[in-house]
């Protein structure tokens, strides 16, 4: 179980260290960990266990994309900036072969520190739109129409808010199909409904759409807070509301959080499985 899809991050936080045990010898699973921590606002015990699996995750382009989603979150700008200087240094003219997802991030950080014409002219080169509604894993489903959301923002920014109208257009299509012919009442979906009328200036129904999110357990306040695609939506009065109970929520989370681990030291644990004889 995920949980985090749920709004239980902190029986998140418990599965994923459970995950993470049992498959000490692959230390990435430190990612896993660290992105429930970063939901909860935890971040240093985020960078930590981020570090365990960066230390085991050579490719610069992988670096860059686990690196990245968190300074996203927590609206630290500089730090993303620092990313994407880093990737270009290290891949050098080969930065124009980054394809798929790795691409679709690089793209999105531009777009967020306010490069708008390299992250525009990025995903519109590497990355495939019209292909969204075929892929079947729906977590890369979900991702492919956020990036979407990211370049029709980025349209909006440069004066291009046809090309903004249409791409949201499509994508509000494909949400809709996935919600209601499927009959997902799942609360990812739901944010990316509440973005997309967001970027459209319809309030009244982004507010509706983070409504029934927050219904079946949404707490994505802090991928919210900080990101630029959202500003005008967060502003909106009724949602201003509906964030201040999410994030009283999320800190009751937070406290159940930090109290197992004011119990139990879970790095020495992890430490002293990673250091046992036969591992």
């Amino acid at each position: 179980m995920l949980y985090y899809d749920t709004g239980e991050f902190d029986k998140s936080v418990h599965w994923a260290k459970e995950a993470l045990l049992a498959h000490h010898e692959y230390p990435g699973f430190g990612i896993m960990l660290a992105w429930r921590y970063e939901n909860l606002g935890l971040t240093e015990d985020a960078d930590y266990w981020a570090a365990v699996g960066l230390a085991h995750t050579p490719q610069p382009e992988q670096k860059f994309y686990y690196k990245a989603w968190p300074f996203q979150i927590r609206g630290d700008l500089a730090g993303l900036r620092t990313e994407i200087d880093k990737l270009r240094i290290a891949l050098g003219s080969d930065i124009d072969a980054l394809h798929g997802i790795y691409a679709a991030e690089y793209a999105s950080a531009n777009i967020l520190v306010g490069n708008f014409d390299v992250g525009i002219d990025v995903f519109e080169k590497t990355f495939d739109f019209e292909s969204l509604s075929t892929l079947q894993h729906p977590a890369a489903f979900r991702q492919g129409l956020e990036f979407s959301h990211v370049l029709a923002y980025a349209y909006q920014q440069v004066g291009r808010d046809d090309e903004a109208h249409v791409l949201l257009t499509r994508v509000h299509e494909q949400l809709n199909a996935y919600v209601v012919e499927q009959n997902m009442d799942f609360g990812p979906l739901h944010h990316l409904i509440a973005q997309n009328f967001g970027l459209r200036g319809d309030f009244d129904a982004a507010a509706d759409a983070l409504e029934a999110a927050i219904k079946v357990g949404w707490l994505r306040y802090l991928w919210v807070l900080n990101d630029p695609t959202w500003a005008k939506t967060i502003a909106d009065p009724r949602i201003a509301r509906m964030l201040d109970d999410v994030k009283v929520e999320l800190e009751s989370q937070r406290a159940l959080v930090e109290q197992a681990d004011a119990e139990h030291d879970f790095r020495a644990e992890f430490a002293a499985k990673r250091s046992a004889p036969g591992d």
